[in-house]
């Protein structure tokens, strides 16, 4: 759990102004964290996506994907697929290492 979520959890009792006093965070950061949760939900979405896309190229035994991302993983990304990589996680692990692969 970060610190906004438990903000939001215990807002209704403690209020947001004592809680982010108490953490040390900005109220602005709160709300802004607040407003943005659709945004980070639709983002681990297409990052799972794209994790179910990758694992369909993906060879077993290999420790790269050898296909450009444009070509394998769909014009969509634009050719740089390996950008989003980095932290998209495969089910076994996370990627790292990948930017600017493609």
């Amino acid at each position: 759990m970060n610190r906004f979520q438990f903000v939001c959890d215990h807002q209704r009792r403690y209020g947001v102004k004592r809680l982010c006093q108490v953490l040390g965070i900005a109220r602005s950061s709160f709300y802004y964290w607040r407003r943005t949760a659709p945004d980070r939900a639709a983002r681990r979405a297409a990052d799972a996506q794209l994790a179910a896309r990758i694992q369909t190229v993906h060879r077993p035994g290999f420790d790269v994907i050898r296909q450009s991302g444009e070509a394998n993983l769909g014009p969509d990304l634009g050719g740089h697929a390996c950008v989003r990589l980095e932290g998209v996680s495969l089910g076994g692990g996370v990627l790292a290492g990948q930017r600017g692969v493609g």
